[in-house]
């Protein structure tokens, strides 16, 4: 009887050490993933600004040709 117990005891000793490491692990890939989302979030907030940058030079050099145009009709 005294074996069962010891061999009870190992298994739940091991069974704990799984589980923490599992958790630890969980853990891990979670805050890399927020770490991954939040890079990815940054870049993808300069890339659209520098988009809207770019549609708002094209915009204005649109609207010099525009000026320029009426100013030659004139």
């Amino acid at each position: 009887m005294s074996i069962f117990v010891v061999y009870f005891d190992a298994r739940k000793l091991l069974s704990e050490d799984v589980m923490r490491n599992f958790i630890e692990d969980c853990f891990a890939l979670f805050s890399m993933l927020c770490f991954v989302a939040f890079v990815g979030f940054i870049v993808y907030s300069v890339d659209k600004k520098n988009e809207l940058n770019d549609l708002e030079i094209e915009k204005t050099k649109l609207a010099i040709e525009v000026l320029k145009v009426e100013l030659s009709e004139k």
